[in-house]
């Protein structure tokens, strides 16, 4: 299996004493979702964010904020 660009952190790993299955692989996170964990983490980070005391629909729009965020930042890094 190729390990697509569009993956953060993907990996093969050869196992020596494995006949059966001697590859793992995986693709990793794709770049959208590593992006956007890292902008929610950036949002949650801010000590007046107090994300308990936030009603669900408050922190699904920080959820989808950070995905828009996210979206955002790979289409300019892609325009480049």
């Amino acid at each position: 299996m190729p390990l697509a660009p569009e993956y953060a952190y993907p990996f093969e790993h050869h196992q020596k004493f494995s006949l059966d299955n001697p590859t793992i692989s995986s693709p990793g996170l794709s770049k959208r979702e590593y992006v956007a964990s890292m902008v929610l983490q950036g949002i949650v980070s801010n000590p007046q964010t107090n994300i308990g005391d936030l009603p669900p629909e408050q922190r699904q729009v920080l959820a989808y904020t950070a995905v828009l965020l996210a979206d955002d930042l790979l289409a300019a890094l892609g325009a480049q």
